[in-house]
């Protein structure tokens, strides 16, 4: 509308015309509102991926150290291994003589000591008296 068919107009189709616009800034404020939401819903979740992204990364350089790691131990462990059967070939006669199991010695033999028999009471009551007579 121009400046001209506004002036036109009266003053309630005005206020119709200034209610309407107040509807539509509301509903516009609204749908900003949500759309704001979503897009920082959706960086969120972008950078969400890109955490994982990263920590996926991270973790693929961990487990590669933690490889490189393994078959440095287990190169060591196979160059210890052909030392030993090197030495043994070449040097028969120093090898290590193997253990001998040894057998446990036998428990000692106890025997049991005699037990000496305490004297019967002999007393003021007793039937017997020291002699073994009754009174």
């Amino acid at each position: 509308m121009n400046d001209r068919s506004l002036a036109k107009l009266n003053r309630n189709e005005l206020l119709d015309l200034l209610y309407e616009q107040q509807k539509q800034i509301e509903e516009l404020q609204l749908k900003n509102e949500e759309l704001t939401k979503a897009l920082n819903d959706r960086q969120i979740r972008l950078s969400k991926v890109g955490s994982i992204a990263e920590a996926s990364l991270a973790l693929s350089s961990v487990f590669k150290e933690a490889q490189k790691a393994a078959d440095l131990y287990l190169e060591n462990v196979q160059g210890i291994v052909r030392e030993k059967k090197f030495s043994e070939h070449v040097f028969p006669s120093v090898r290590k003589p193997e253990p001998k199991e040894e057998t446990p010695a036998p428990a000692p033999v106890v025997e049991p000591q005699p037990v000496e028999k305490k004297p019967e009471y002999v007393g003021r009551h007793s039937k017997k008296t020291r002699s073994g007579v009754k009174r």
